[in-house]
């Protein structure tokens, strides 16, 4: 309740809300929303204007921007969640099971997130998608397997910072399981923590998916994608570089709304430990 109403306090961190609500949204309603279908071709309307058919214009194929641009979020934002959940979710419980139990299964884990974590995550997602090709699936699988290894560790440091505690040591004294004292009084207070990381990440991923499809590594056409429909403007940048504005405004404002979020919500956790991404 406390930080709800920090949150419903915080101005720019309610307008962020809404606006991020809106995307998501729009996304989810697109079917509904959209003038004409994201991929189908109309060579009569190729480049048209901005008009209250297209009220975005249509790119060289005739397709209508504004509905690409719906759909983009399906592909762009919606994936963004998908791994970042996955990740998260994998990042816990090993970073759990790590904090919990230490010992040698801590060592374990430990060691082999050292290993994947000495490997850039840029260069493992591009090698790992240069193996397995292109497409949205491949580009989820490429991301958890760079990322997890560093929520597992963060994870872990939040976990042991509770560990320790004086109700923590209480309740295992009394006798109670590991799982009920992790339950009862480490993840309440680490969810917190866990939800700041993960909103000031997933610009992150976003940014990676949008520069993925760009380089035709990731979405592959006529999938409607933000990075994708910034790579088919290009091709016509000289004679109509507006087609790059709606894209590359979503993707600013969609990425800068999570950040500026994710600084609200650990002003409103009051966490104070590094979240410094890789």
């Amino acid at each position: 309740m406390e930080v709800l109403s920090k949150l419903m306090k915080d101005r720019f961190a309610m307008i962020c809300i809404a606006f991020l609500v809106i995307v998501v949204l729009a996304g989810i309603f697109a079917p509904w929303i959209a003038p004409h279908s994201p991929i189908d071709v109309n060579v009569k309307e190729k480049l048209a204007g901005i008009s209250t058919s297209y009220p975005l214009g249509a790119d060289q194929l005739g397709r209508c921007i504004f509905s690409r641009l719906l759909y983009g979020v399906r592909t762009t934002v919606f994936i963004a969640f998908i791994t970042m959940a996955v990740t998260v979710l994998i990042g816990t419980v090993l970073g759990a099971i790590a904090g919990v139990f230490r010992g040698k299964i801590d060592e374990i884990i430990m060691r082999v997130c050292d290993i994947f974590m000495s490997f850039p995550s840029e260069v493992m997602i591009l090698a790992i998608i240069g193996m397995m090709g292109p497409g949205i699936t491949n580009i989820v699988i490429a991301s958890i397997i760079a990322k997890w290894a560093w929520y597992t560790r963060m994870i872990r440091s939040i976990v042991l910072k509770y560990t320790d505690k004086n109700y923590v040591q209480f309740a295992r004294v009394s006798g109670f399981s590991r799982w009920h004292i992790f339950k009862k009084h480490i993840m309440p207070n680490t969810a917190g923590e866990i939800a700041v990381l993960a909103t000031l990440d997933i610009g992150s991923v976003i940014l990676m998916i949008s520069a993925l499809s760009f380089l035709g590594l990731g979405v592959q056409a006529p999938t409607p994608e933000w990075g994708m429909m910034l790579n088919e403007a290009k091709n016509v940048m000289i004679i109509r570089p507006e087609l790059m504005l709606p894209p590359g405004i979503a993707i600013l404002f969609v990425v800068a709304a999570f950040n500026f979020l994710g600084d609200s919500l650990q002003g409103a956790f009051n966490v104070k430990h590094g979240t410094k991404r890789r």
